[in-house]
């Protein structure tokens, strides 16, 4: 059996590449194989990233040059760490054919604020309505916020009503997929990093040099 994640992916952040890992492991025990979709970064990253680091200096050429090589380490952490898929797909455009390119027997979305409708790194794909519905379900999925803005309810409510198995990671979480679908079988599972053990998260690690994260 294989398993396909579908994530937020391949922007800088700590937090969302470590659950990532640790979903991926978790799940080699249930799967012959396992593989992250690889989603193609928002236009306006680069712009977002010199902004975000703008407090490096005045300089926009040091700012550049500090996002773009933080951002070659998240690479380099995802081709040494992660098993993914050969094909990038864009977030926002269609993605009907991604089950007929990259298939799977079951597909999960989550960890994180994947069903974040307000965010820029969520989209319909983050609902996996790609895939037959028998064939989806979510691990510790988090909307980010407590309650849905009226806007984007019905969007939600479809998206929701296509995940088989829903499990998600805060308890709003829980209360919204209720509210919104009627489900009563929702449950409640810590963030993928805490399911973890210290040995198994030290075989990744590294000490830093210098004080500097490698």
């Amino acid at each position: 059996m294989d398993i396909g994640i579908v994530s937020q992916f391949g922007y800088d952040n700590y937090g969302n590449r470590l659950q990532n890992y640790a979903l991926q492991q978790k799940l080699k025990c249930r799967a012959e194989s396992i593989k992250t979709i690889k989603l193609k970064p928002i236009a306006k990253n680069l712009l977002f990233r010199l902004k975000e680091y703008s407090f490096v200096a005045d300089s926009i050429l040091i700012n550049y040059l500090f996002a773009k090589r933080r951002r070659w380490k998240f690479v380099r952490y995802n081709k040494r760490y992660l098993s993914c898929s050969s094909r990038v797909y864009c977030l926002k455009r269609e993605y009907t054919s991604l089950h007929k390119k990259d298939n799977c027997s079951l597909y999960c979305v989550g960890s994180d604020q994947v069903w974040k409708p307000t965010s820029e790194f969520c989209g319909p794909i983050h609902y996996l309505g790609f895939a037959e519905r028998d064939r989806t379900f979510s691990y510790a999925a988090s909307f980010g916020i407590d309650h849905i803005p009226e806007e984007y309810v019905e969007d939600v409510r479809k998206g929701l009503q296509h995940i088989k198995y829903i499990s998600v990671r805060e308890d709003a979480g829980k209360r919204i997929v209720e509210e919104l679908t009627g489900r009563t079988d929702v449950n409640v599972h810590v963030d993928p990093t805490m399911l973890l053990t210290a040995e198994e998260w030290d075989e990744v690690a590294a000490c830093p040099k210098n004080g500097v994260p490698e």
